[in-house]
């Protein structure tokens, strides 16, 4: 994942991780949501780690 992080620019990450949403009252939807932008963000990381793997050989 540092990989991936690196070679973001500092916008790219704050944009990133600007999509999770704040709950204080632990509100489903809210929950439900991050959970959907932390599965993309995952699948990002994997796959440019496919990708960087890929080019490796």
């Amino acid at each position: 994942m540092s990989a991936w992080l690196a070679q973001l620019t500092d916008e790219e990450v704050l944009d990133k991780f600007s999509r999770l949403k704040v709950t204080h009252t632990y509100e489903p939807s809210v929950l439900l949501h991050n959970a959907d932008v932390l599965l993309r963000l995952r699948d990002e990381v994997r796959n440019f780690a496919r990708a960087e793997k890929s080019a490796e050989e």
